[in-house]
């Protein structure tokens, strides 16, 4: 009787335990920029002190909470991209006071 008494019990506490773990989001949300009317895009050049609309499309399983937004100069020459093709880059320049923006924005539940 005490064994199944702490079969019980011990299947109990696994039930509990499983019962209270959450999914977790393992698929990473994507960023399409292949569309119609995308900006920016691949190699596209930004000047200090013009306006831009900034259109991309987000996505992923699950809602997403929130984006953020990194704008920095380029002076080196690096690259974030994940496409194939090259950019025809200025020659690498020294910063002087280089821009740093970054800012991340809420999306309202449901959309």
């Amino acid at each position: 009787m005490k064994t199944f008494s702490y079969i019980i019990i011990i299947l109990f506490i696994l039930f509990s335990i499983s019962a209270c773990q959450k999914d977790i989001d393992t698929e990473k949300p994507s960023i399409d920029s292949q569309y119609t009317d995308a900006f920016p895009l691949n190699c596209d050049t930004l000047y200090f002190g013009e306006a831009f609309e900034f259109k991309t499309h987000l996505s992923d399983n699950e809602a997403l909470g929130s984006y953020s937004v990194a704008i920095h100069n380029n002076f080196d020459q690096h690259s974030h991209s994940t496409e194939v093709s090259n950019c025809n880059f200025d020659p690498i320049k020294e910063a002087i006071n280089p821009l740093v923006f970054i800012e991340d924005f809420d999306i309202p539940s449901g959309q």
